[in-house]
């Protein structure tokens, strides 16, 4: 019994997360399982009461960690793009349900929407994180014919932070006062 509680607790231990959303951590499956199997084992569940709207259902819920499939999650397509100014990747991504749908569409060669989202990023040569230069919107054709590669989940994690901190700097800039 202590060797399955201390392996529970170690595997809690080493649980990392994929990603951050609105502040959250989100893991993959298996380590949202193991960290709410220790949760369980130590007593850790909030007990405090839960707001119902008029309807009776719940109003809102604090899910301490969410559980995703990575390959989904991190699923991308992108092109890349040599000028004279550089290299730049040229991206699509899951993130957004636009993304998502084109990529899981991409295959049949009929994108549903005409018009795709795409995020332009370079790799900064003095800081060496990557940084995203803009936002473009390109066709269904180009998406289909050109965007033919896609990175794996640990390269496209460092794609999906550069972009939430794009994000981030765009919402703080907009909300400043004049």
């Amino acid at each position: 019994m202590a060797k399955d509680i201390e392996g529970i607790i170690e595997r809690a231990k080493n649980a990392r997360p994929i990603a951050e959303v609105n502040g959250r951590p989100v893991y993959t499956f298996e380590d949202q399982r193991a960290i709410a199997e220790r949760d369980a084992l130590l007593n850790k569940q909030s007990l405090t009461p839960i707001n119902l709207n008029p309807d009776g259902s719940p109003a809102s819920s604090f899910i301490a960690n969410t559980a995703v499939n990575a390959d989904r999650f991190f699923d991308n397509r992108f092109r890349l793009k040599v000028t004279e100014e550089g290299t730049f990747m040229q991206i699509v991504t899951a993130e957004t349900p636009v993304g998502y749908r084109a990529i899981s569409e991409q295959a049949t060669g009929n994108i549903f929407q005409k018009q795709l989202p795409a995020y332009e990023i370079h790799r900064d040569s003095k800081s060496k994180k990557l940084v995203v230069d803009k936002i473009l919107t390109i066709s269904d054709d180009e998406f289909v014919t050109d965007f033919t590669q896609r990175l794996n989940n640990k390269d496209a994690a460092e794609v999906y932070m550069a972009i939430q901190a794009k994000v981030k700097e765009d919402i703080s800039e907009a909300t400043m006062p004049i």
